[in-house]
C-alpha cells in the first residue's frame, strides 16, 4: 500500500509532457491545479470571493458517504460562491489556493479510484486534482497520478489515483472564475480494488535472474507494486517509483548486461542497480537513456564474479492505468544481444483476433520449422504451452478454452530467438 504523499505548488498545463512534470527526490512537486489545454490558471484573490458559501463550503459539515471497491458514488452541487473557509492548514503546501467545495467518502480497502467531471456542463476548465485525508487539508494529501482532457469527449477532466489506502477522504471542487470552474458540477468518484502486489514487490523478496548468452526476456509486471524508495535521477529527471519491483543475480562475468522492455509503448523503463543487502543498500549505476515502449539497458562493469547484486526496475511514468507489464534478461557480456533473428521473429507472425475469446489463430510468414507457444498471465506464469509446424500462410489454431478474461503474453520461439506479443482474452 503506498503512503500519502505530501506535495508543494504551481500550475500543471495539460500541454505540458508529463516528463516534465517530476522533479527530482526531495524538492518540490507541482501543485495539483490540472487545466485544459491552453488554459492557464490563475489564483482567485479574497476580493473575488462573494457570498455566504455553499452548504458544502466547510469540510467539516459533510455527510460520509461510502464509496464501494467496484462501485460509484454521483456527487452533485454548484460551487458558487464558495469560500476559503476552513478548507486548507495555514502554511501548508495548498494555503493560498482558490476556494473550494468538499465532499466525503469512505472507502473499505486498497483502491484505485478515478474521478470523473464527464457529466459537468459546461465544462470545468481546470480542477484541483488531490485527496485528503484531513479536514482543514495540510500537506498529507494524495496526490494524482495521471489525468486527462480527453476520456469524457467535452472537454472536462479525468483523474486517476493509484493505490490510496482505506480510510475518509475528502473531494476538493475548486471555484475560479478566471478558468471557467464555477457553477453546478457532476462528479462521479469510482474505485477498483488494489491489484494483488506481485511476488518482488520488496527488496527481501527480490526475484532471481540467470545470465544467458543473449537476451531472452522473462516477464513480469509492476501492477499492484508500492514504492520502496524515491526515484533515481539518472539525467532526464527523476520519474515516478511508485511501482518499483525487485531483482537479485550472482555476476558470473566482471562486465553484465541487464535489458527490460515494456510490453506497451507507454512503459518507460528505469533499472537502478545496487550492491549489499536490503538493508544496506549502495547505488551503483541506473539506466533511463531510452524512451517509452524502447528497450532500456544497463551495462555493469567491475562486478566481483560471484557476488550478489540487487536491481529495482520501475515505469518512469506514473503508471496508471497503463499496462505495467514488461520483459527483463540478464547477459554476460556488454550490450543486450537483440538481433536480427529476434527482431525478424518479431515481424513473422500474430495472433488473433485480438482481442477474442477461446479459439485463436497464429499467422506465420518466416522460414518453415517447429516453434514453442507459451501463453504467460501478467505475473509471467506460463498458462498453455505447445509445441507447433510452422509453415508460412498456414494459419495455427491455437485453443485458449478455459482462460480468464484479461490481458496475457504469447511468445514464440525458434531456433533459440523469442518473440513476444500481447493479447486479450475476453469472456
Amino acid at each position: 500500500m503506498k503512503p500519502t504523499y505530501a506535495l508543494s505548488a504551481l500550475a500543471i498545463c495539460l500541454s505540458s509532457a508529463l516528463h516534465a512534470q517530476s522533479t527530482p527526490s526531495g524538492s518540490s512537486r507541482a501543485l495539483p491545479v490540472i487545466t485544459a489545454p491552453g488554459v492557464s490558471w490563475h489564483p482567485e484573490t479574497a476580493a473575488d470571493v462573494r457570498g455566504g458559501g455553499p452548504l458544502n463550503d466547510d469540510c467539516s459539515t459533510l455527510p460520509d458517504a461510502t464509496l464501494p471497491l467496484g462501485g460509484s458514488i454521483v456527487f452533485i452541487g454548484d460551487n458558487t460562491g464558495a469560500t476559503s473557509a476552513n478548507d486548507f492548514e495555514p502554511g501548508s503546501p495548498l494555503d493560498g489556493v482558490d476556494p473550494c467545495v468538499w465532499h466525503k467518502f469512505t472507502t473499505s480497502g486498497c483502491a484505485d479510484i478515478t474521478v470523473s467531471y464527464c457529466a459537468t456542463s459546461p465544462a470545468f476548465q481546470a480542477v484541483l486534482a488531490i485527496l485528503s485525508p484531513s479536514c482543514p487539508t495540510g500537506g498529507d494529501y494524495q496526490n494524482y497520478f495521471s489525468y486527462n482532457y480527453e476520456d469524457c469527449g467535452n472537454g472536462n477532466g479525468t483523474i486517476y489515483y493509484q493505490s490510496v489506502p482505506a480510510g475518509t477522504w475528502y473531494l476538493p471542487v475548486m471555484a475560479n472564475t478566471f478558468v471557467g470552474a464555477v457553477g453546478p458540477y457532476s462528479v462521479q468518484v469510482s474505485a477498483t480494488a488494489c491489484a494483488v502486489p506481485p511476488a518482488n514487490d520488496d527488496c527481501a523478496n527480490a526475484a532471481a535472474l540467470a545470465a544467458q548468452n543473449w537476451c531472452s526476456f522473462s516477464y513480469f509486471t509492476t501492477a499492484g507494486a508500492s514504492g520502496s524508495m524515491p526515484a533515481v535521477d539518472c539525467g532526464p529527471g527523476a520519474g515516478f517509483a511508485n511501482d518499483d519491483v525487485w531483482f537479485t543475480f550472482t555476476a558470473t562475468a566482471g562486465t553484465m548486461t541487464i535489458g527490460a522492455m515494456g510490453m506497451d509503448s507507454s512503459f518507460n523503463a528505469v533499472l537502478e542497480l545496487f550492491s549489499g543487502d536490503c538493508g544496506s543498500l549502495t547505488s551503483l549505476a541506473c539506466a533511463d537513456d531510452s524512451l517509452a515502449g524502447q528497450a532500456e539497458q544497463l551495462i555493469a562493469t567491475t562486478l566481483n564474479v560471484g557476488e550478489t547484486y540487487l536491481l529495482r526496475v520501475y515505469d518512469w511514468n506514473p503508471g496508471y492505468p497503463a499496462p505495467a507489464d514488461f520483459g527483463i534478461c540478464l547477459v554476460e557480456g556488454s550490450g543486450i544481444n537483440l538481433g536480427v533473428d529476434e527482431r525478424g521473429l518479431a515481424q513473422a507472425w500474430n495472433v488473433y483476433p485480438n482481442p477474442g475469446t477461446g479459439s485463436f489463430q497464429l499467422q506465420y510468414s518466416g522460414r518453415s520449422g517447429v516453434g514453442t507457444v507459451e501463453v504467460m498471465d501478467v505475473t509471467g506464469r506460463v498458462v498453455r504451452t505447445r509445441s507447433m509446424q510452422l509453415v508460412p500462410g498456414h494459419p495455427q489454431q491455437l485453443d485458449l478454452e478455459g482462460l480468464r478474461s484479461g490481458n496475457y503474453m504469447v511468445r514464440l520461439t525458434m531456433g533459440g530467438s523469442s518473440s513476444v506479443q500481447r493479447l486479450m482474452v475476453g469472456n
